[in-house]
């Protein structure tokens, strides 16, 4: 480790080099806790209603299984149990997601002070501020921000087993793994990344002769079987959902022009940070002193930082696979640890000045961009996002007429799928959702038990039309056709409004 150079103070300034450099510690835990308030309070107050993921989940999780048809089952139970304790609120959401984006700082700040003194260890937390996958995209709580922590705490154990050999270690890198693969299949390119670093380092490699490596390799396996069971159990649909998710168009130019698309996106989504520490690095030196080439830290750190993004454009280019923005959210956690590593600027007084106001700016410029993304956007432009749809209206009103035509709670809510979610989750019956009306995806209802437990047929009546869809009209032949009814947005836009079909399905009791 590297003394922190020497400092002087400017009174007159606010003193940055004083707040980073006194107590990291203090200043760390105070800005997960306020990034947590303030990420939680902004979704709450400016999205009306719920992300279409956020509503699919929540709806598959009242039906607690250990795989759902698209993706594996942790996200959907972390969300369920977050939104009960808020007492059904979304706000249990989206703190969800700030323990995450919180859990994920904890493990980077954790790992950086391995390689790093604690005010560049504070600084490399700090300029993930600047990605927008750890503020703008984190209150829609997909798998990909459940990732974002699993990610840094399995390399962030995965070194201090490499480092010590303890088993507990080892154990805990292993439970990480398991909930990574429950939460999503992405994990196998983290794991793709650590395997060849230990294969490749002749330091590393000798834990092979240890019983550490068969710990995590046996917990995880434990943890993710019942989910393998599933999976052979349901003709591996979560396997086919992702492959027909990545799937290409089959020319030969989509080898080369997927894998450089992603990294095209991803190069975009940095450039804040380089922002930030282009502005550390302005008129600076560094205080680094030369590290070996061969060193065994730096080349963890470089497979931590680069390795898993690697493994994603070799896949790409060998396979053509479509690689999606968001499918690496949790990619660059350690990014801002090698950069700080390598470069490792003089903290001057100016120096940390510029850095601060440019990562203040940053995370206003964030938070400002969201709400007016929701605020205004639908009058700048016309267009309303799934944030802005009347679900809660939509569901008060099916719920009441069902209560007021057949006094009982609400069952069943089958059809079109986005209408459905909507009623299923904010109807306060809390009915089950047969979305599409198809099994596969809902396989807790059918057509059988929908028919005898009753419940509301749903359709958007400004593509289909007023009449009950011929399909489902063959399907349940005693649909009780509705008048269609319309809902404004939940803006002061003027767009048009949703007009819906809609039947009941008596119960056949």
């Amino acid at each position: 480790m590297h003394a922190a150079p020497a400092m002087s103070l400017n009174v007159r300034d606010f003193k940055w080099t004083f707040l980073i450099t006194r107590n990291p510690g203090a200043v760390f835990w105070a800005f997960v806790l306020c990034h947590g308030i303030v990420w939680t309070l902004v979704p709450t107050l400016s999205q009306p209603n719920a992300h279409r993921d956020v509503i699919e989940l929540l709806n598959w999780a009242r039906h607690p299984q250990w795989g759902y048809w698209k993706i594996p089952p942790l996200q959907a139970w972390v969300m369920e149990l977050f939104v009960r304790m808020a007492g059904g609120g979304l706000w249990g959401v989206y703190l969800a997601s700030q323990i995450a984006v919180g859990a994920c700082f904890w493990a980077v700040w954790r790992f950086a002070q391995e390689f790093l003194e604690q005010e560049y260890a504070l600084l490399s937390v700090f300029l993930l501020e600047g990605i927008l996958f750890y503020n703008y995209n984190s209150p829609k709580f997909n798998p990909d921000m459940l990732q974002l922590p699993l990610w840094a705490l399995t390399v962030l154990f995965f070194w201090l087993s490499l480092k010590s050999g303890r088993g507990h270690y080892w154990l805990l890198c292993g439970v990480m793994v398991g909930l990574g693969l429950l939460s999503r299949y992405n994990m196998a390119f983290l794991l793709v990344a650590l395997c060849a670093f230990v294969l490749v380092n002749g330091r590393a490699r000798h834990h092979l002769a240890t019983p550490g490596p068969y710990i995590s390799i046996a917990v995880a396996g434990l943890i993710v079987s019942p989910h393998v069971i599933w999976v052979f159990n349901n003709d591996f649909t979560t396997v086919r959902w992702g492959l027909f998710r990545a799937k290409s168009h089959g020319r030969l130019i989509d080898h080369l022009y997927n894998p450089l698309t992603f990294v095209f996106n991803h190069a975009l989504t940095l450039v804040p940070v380089m922002i930030m520490v282009g502005l550390l690095m302005f008129g600076s030196t560094s205080t680094r002193q030369e590290v070996p080439k061969a060193s065994f830290p730096r080349a963890f750190l470089f497979t931590a930082a680069f390795g898993p993004f690697v493994a994603y454009l070799l896949t790409s280019a060998i396979a053509g696979f479509q690689l999606r923005t968001g499918w690496g959210t949790p990619l660059w956690s350690f990014l801002g640890v090698f950069v700080l590593y390598h470069l490792r600027p003089a903290l001057t007084d100016k120096a940390l000045q510029r850095f601060g106001y440019a990562f203040l700016s940053f995370a206003a410029i964030w938070v400002v961009v969201f709400v007016g993304h929701f605020a205004l956007g639908p009058t700048l432009t016309g267009k309303v996002k799934p944030e802005h749809f009347p679900g809660k209206s939509i569901a008060a009103y099916v719920t009441a007429q069902w209560a007021k035509h057949y006094g009982t709670l609400l069952p069943v809510v089958g059809g079109d799928q986005w209408l459905s979610e909507n009623v299923g989750f904010y109807s306060p019956d809390r009915p089950d959702v047969y979305a599409d009306l198809d099994q596969k995806k809902n396989p807790w209802v059918n057509d059988e038990a929908f028919r005898q437990r009753g419940g509301v047929l749903i359709w958007e009546a400004e593509r289909d039309g007023s009449a009950l869809p011929e399909l489902w009209r063959k399907r349940f032949p005693g649909a009780l056709v509705q008048p269609m009814v319309s809902f404004g947005w939940q803006t002061s836009a003027t767009v048009p409004e949703v007009k819906i079909g809609w039947a009941f399905l008596a119960p056949a009791s």
